[in-house]
């Protein structure tokens, strides 16, 4: 039976409304469009956003901003930031990448340095040890290289680590390498070690029982050169008694420039060089030092034309000393008797006249003032 509607209700809607449609999730921001510049701002509804809540088959969606990544930018957010300002030098910042490049080729510069020093301190040693071999092919009846090259690397490494010069090395190494008095590889350490940390530092050789005595030493033998005529502005201590506990002796020299080496030489050879084959005697006076070594150079190269006196002449002026011991002048004998009177200690044997930059200046040595 048919129920009778009452004329005085609203006619039903012909059918519900639809329901709005879920939005596409997207991982990334909502779009939003941004009020251009100066526009007022205007109301707009709440926007949906993409954060839902799953109900079995039905999706609810919050009209409220949410927290998450999805949050809507404000106005203010939008508004374009105003530029950084320029340095006063007017470039511009560096950035993060800028300034790691910076540092990237400063690391790379510093490297470079360093392994040009490596190389550079290699060519060094490398020199160092050229010269002895050549030192020692010239007198190769006397002397002989025996060190490894890793005990040849270990001298170079400790010289350089004591603060020695490079001469002072090489002089070092070829002292060792002397067949009469061969100084293997750990006891020239030994004695490097003991020239820089305890002689050098306390200022007076082995053999002297203090400074003080070796204060006394310098002043007496200076005043005894200077009164016998000869050079005592360079005067120095050579030889083990720098590097030895056990020296034998001391080893004294005078360094002597060409004039002063020319001058002691012909006060001890003049007249005393003779040719055999006539018996004339050669005067010296007047000479200088090159005169007297191209005159030795003759000697070496021809010499059954000239005395015994004359043979001794020229391996003093070629090797660069005269030894008190081997020379017939009498001032400097008188010298090295008093010393070894005053001192009979010290076991002075001789004095050497050394030319300076010649075969036997050979640091280390230690300056006598």
């Amino acid at each position: 039976m048919k129920t009778r509607r009452s004329s005085s209700m609203p006619p039903a809607p012909k059918s519900n409304p639809p329901a709005p449609k879920a939005p596409q999730r997207s991982n990334s921001t909502s779009n939003v469009s941004t009020p251009k510049t100066g526009a007022p701002a205007t109301s707009s509804p709440p926007t949906v956003t993409g954060s839902s809540q799953s109900t079995g088959s039905t999706s609810s969606f919050s009209s409220k901003p949410s927290s998450s990544s999805s949050h809507v930018p404000t106005n203010t957010e939008l508004s374009p930031r105003p530029a950084s300002p320029k340095p006063a030098s007017g470039q511009p910042p560096k950035s993060v990448s800028s300034s790691l490049d910076d540092e990237i080729k400063q690391n790379r510069a510093n490297l470079a340095k360093t392994q040009q020093t490596g190389a550079s301190q290699g060519a060094q040693d490398a020199g160092v040890i050229a010269n002895v071999r050549q030192r020692i092919s010239e007198q190769s009846d006397k002397f002989e290289l025996k060190y490894t090259d890793k005990e040849l690397g270990e001298i170079t490494d400790l010289g350089k680590k004591l603060g020695m010069s490079d001469r002072e090395v090489e002089n070092l190494i070829y002292a060792g390498s002397r067949n009469a008095k061969r100084i293997d590889a750990p006891e020239l350490k030994q004695q490097m070690e003991n020239y820089a940390n305890i002689v050098t530092k306390r200022g007076y050789p082995y053999r002297f029982e203090s400074k003080e005595q070796f204060q006394a030493f310098s002043k007496d033998l200076l005043q005894g050169l200077k009164a016998k005529g000869f050079p005592n502005n360079d005067v120095r201590i050579q030889g083990s008694s720098l590097r030895k506990p056990t020296a034998g002796d001391v080893d004294v020299s005078i360094l002597a420039n060409k004039n002063d080496f020319a001058n002691a030489l012909i006060k001890n050879y003049d007249n005393k060089l003779t040719t055999k084959a006539d018996g004339k005697k050669i005067s010296l006076q007047g000479k200088s030092f090159d005169e007297l070594s191209a005159l030795a150079d003759d000697i070496k190269n021809n010499k059954t034309k000239y005395n015994s006196q004359a043979s001794t002449f020229q391996n003093a002026i070629h090797t660069g000393i005269m030894h008190s011991t081997g020379t017939g002048n009498r001032a400097i004998k008188d010298v090295v008797k008093d010393m070894q009177k005053n001192y009979p200690d010290l076991n002075i044997e001789s004095l050497s006249l050394v030319l300076k930059g010649g075969k036997f200046d050979v640091p280390p040595d230690m300056h006598v003032k």
